[in-house]
């Protein structure tokens, strides 16, 4: 069966055009926390608006002094640190044969039919049972603390159960409730029939209370290994899903996604120009042209790198395992960018990289710091990579660098160097992602850090759950909101059929689940009549009332006092 491409499949997703907002990182670093400054526009990827004015006639009365004595312009120049460039572009030898990679389903993912099976691949069977597991233990320990113990809404769950939970915290994301009061979404006056046909609310808070992932008795053992060690388990076993069903197009992103979290967490880090400000930071290679997440890493502090190698190479090498050696294309924000990545990246794993540069780094030759005439372009060539220096507009200089471009082009339809187009239609990868996430987010407000990481997971995988779903051809093409709503049904309706078979639900709650299930309880205008007199379940046990007629829908004795007769047309 045929797939979609990956511009079908986000043209289905996105409900509207998302304008995507793309950050930068500051090349200051200042008290240990990232500074983020928010860009003006496309062009200002890398604009550094502190330029000395003072260095800048330096070098300026620098070059007018070597240039007369040179008489031509030079071949190389240099660095701070004596790294060579030449200005000079290389031979081209001819056509470049390239692999053209589209993103495609793998293994079972290839014959999913419903959002359900999609998202199951995911969140498999075996992860929801590690939950159950750990959260059952966790009940137990905190059962003797409740007066009645035998209290319905503290009794053990199971994975029907945990399925609907899941299925309501997707309901209140898709409605935006995600951060309305409980009492008011079970309320009859303000809120929905949904909420208090699947559980009721104390259940609904009790469950999100005592949901944990991994073994408390060995935690803080674990923790010295690992800061995430609280749910590392689960973590792990969400990111082997989503590289082992998805093979990536020829382009892919990595740059940084913000949970937004105000409680109590070690790593936790500021970023101004984040919605969120606060948070969970969240290092991600997404695929340009559909966005799913390939591979995560989440921020934990202090990283400990080989030899020689900084903590953005960390990332990098550490996020592009799964597609080494294939010739794919990596862009990146100047956090990542340096010319040692670069060049390790091609040539050890053979991937090019397109990304910015700080002005800091010490490769950089000075006259490609001068700012010039709008529009100026400079090109300096080594062991493969390109440099550009790019005038937008008058003192701003965008620097960028480049493996996939042998030779500086410009683009004559837009006006400017084809290394910049490049950047800005391959940068979004992951700003687009994390877009998706953020408009039917599952969060609630809360000071376990845990629980607003296994929140980011379940935003993770309905966005690339959607997209698994959508890559095959033979399925009806589904935006992201009517996705999370036949996967919310899907999660919920097992429980529901439950909840409608005890005989103990109360009427009116059995009316609810029966209309979210379209299901017409079918009432004979009889009751039934017993073989045997028996005692009215209504009356007291002293007027021992004896009966010959039982309820048709429950099948309890009842006297003519307890009984209704209705139509069928009412029943």
């Amino acid at each position: 069966m045929g797939e979609r491409n990956g511009n079908q499949v986000m043209y289905y997703l996105r409900d509207r055009r998302l304008d995507v907002c793309y950050d930068e990182e500051s090349d200051n670093d200042v008290d240990g926390e990232e500074v983020h400054e928010e860009i003006a526009d496309e062009q200002d990827a890398d604009e550094d608006s502190d330029f000395d004015e003072l260095r800048r006639r330096q070098v300026d009365e620098i070059e007018e002094n070597i240039q007369p004595r040179l008489g031509r312009p030079r071949s190389v120049i240099k660095g701070k640190n004596n790294f060579k460039w030449s200005t000079i572009a290389p031979e081209s030898r001819g056509r470049r044969s390239f692999h053209v990679y589209l993103p495609s389903a793998r293994e079972e993912a290839k014959n999913v039919s419903t959002p359900l099976e999609a998202w199951t691949l995911l969140f498999t069977p075996e992860m929801l049972e590690m939950i159950i597991q750990h959260t059952n233990e966790e009940i137990e320990r905190n059962r003797v603390n409740i007066e009645n113990q035998n209290a319905s809404f503290c009794r053990n769950t199971d994975i029907v159960e945990l399925k609907a939970l899941i299925g309501l915290l997707y309901f209140t994301g898709m409605e935006k409730h995600n951060h309305t009061n409980l009492e008011d979404l079970w309320s009859p006056q303000f809120g929905y029939n949904l909420y208090r046909a699947v559980m009721p609310e104390r259940r609904f808070q009790y469950l999100l209370q005592n949901l944990r992932f991994d073994e408390k008795n060995s935690r803080n053992v674990r923790r010295t290994e690992h800061a995430l060690a609280p749910i590392k388990e689960l973590w792990d076993a969400f990111i082997v899903n989503c590289k082992k069903y998805y093979s990536p197009s020829t382009n892919c992103t990595i740059d940084e996604q913000l949970l937004g979290f105000r409680g109590r967490f070690a790593a936790q880090v500021y970023i101004a120009n984040k919605p969120d400000k606060y948070g969970i930071k969240i290092v991600s290679c997404n695929d340009v042209q559909t966005s799913y997440t390939i591979d995560a890493e989440p921020y934990v502090g202090r990283i400990e790198t080989a030899a020689g190698d900084t903590v953005p190479s960390y990332y990098i090498k550490k996020l592009t395992e799964t597609i080494r050696n294939t010739g794919r294309n990596i862009t990146c924000d100047n956090w990542f960018m340096s010319v040692n990545i670069v060049r390790e990246m091609k040539h050890n794993y053979s991937l090019s990289m397109v990304g910015t540069l700080r002005k800091n780094k010490p490769e950089i030759p000075s006259t490609f710091l001068q700012s010039t005439a709008a529009g100026t372009v400079r090109y300096a060539y080594a062991d493969g990579m390109t440099l550009l220096s790019y005038s937008p507009k008058r003192n701003k200089v965008v620097l960028l660098l480049s493996s996939l471009h042998k030779r500086g082009h410009m683009n004559e339809e837009i006006g400017k160097p084809d290394i910049v187009a490049f950047y800005n239609a391959t940068k979004g990868g992951t700003d687009t992602f994390d877009q998706l996430c953020k408009c039917y987010s599952t969060s609630r407000i809360t000071k376990r850090w845990p629980m607003r990481l296994f929140f980011g997971m379940l935003d993770q995988a309905g966005v690339n759950s959607a997209v698994l779903y959508n890559l095959r051809e033979a399925n009806s093409a589904l935006n992201c909101r009517s996705f999370l709503k036949e996967l919310t049904f899907s999660l919920i309706k097992p429980h529901l059929e439950d909840r409608l078979r005890k005989s103990t639900l109360r009427r009116s709650v059995r009316t609810l689940v029966s209309e979210v299930l379209e299901v017409n309880e079918h009432r004979s205008n009889e009751t039934g009549r017993l073989q045997k007199r028996k005692r009215c379940s209504v009356c007291s046990w002293r007027d021992n009332k004896k009966t010959l007629y039982s309820c048709a829908s429950c099948g309890s004795p009842v006297c003519d006092d307890h009984r209704t007769h209705f139509c069928h047309n009412c029943a």
